[in-house]
């Protein structure tokens, strides 16, 4: 088991590095990240379904490793907003945390939404919506 929960936070950890380290926008960012995410359970489906499980596994023996896996990725995002909010393209009035936790946590119905095989359109708007409530910024060009 801990050689699986070793790659499964591994992988999404590596996903939410490769995608902030962009220079990008924050909102560009964003999307970009949770694109990806939801194109990973196609790709990976198997990293989604035990993710999911882990997320929702309130046991002494997984769940504080959870819970530092999750702020290890609400800390990402969290720095991606703050950049934003000092470059210009994010509200100042926002609350980072708040806000990274708010993504973070849609993932999971990003997540049922593709493995109830929901329309490409309807997952595509959902993600811009997505980031538009939760951060702003995001140009009509971005979608």
């Amino acid at each position: 088991m801990t050689a699986v929960l070793d790659e499964v936070e591994r992988f999404y950890g590596a996903m939410a590095e490769r995608m902030h380290q962009h220079e990008l926008p924050a909102p560009q960012v964003m999307l970009n990240h949770a694109k990806t995410f939801a194109d990973s359970v196609d790709s990976h489906p198997d990293y989604a379904r035990i993710w999911l499980d882990w997320s929702t596994a309130i046991r002494d023996e997984v769940w504080p490793r959870y819970l530092q896996f999750q702020e290890c990725i609400v800390l990402t995002i969290e720095k991606t907003i703050r950049r934003g909010q000092q470059e210009g393209s994010l509200s100042t009035a926002l609350d980072a945390s708040d806000e990274a936790h708010l993504l973070f946590g849609s993932a999971h119905m990003i997540a049922q939404m593709k493995f109830a095989q929901q329309p490409a359109e309807k997952i595509e708007r959902f993600l811009h919506t997505l980031v538009s409530v939760a951060i702003g910024g995001l140009s009509t060009d971005a979608c």
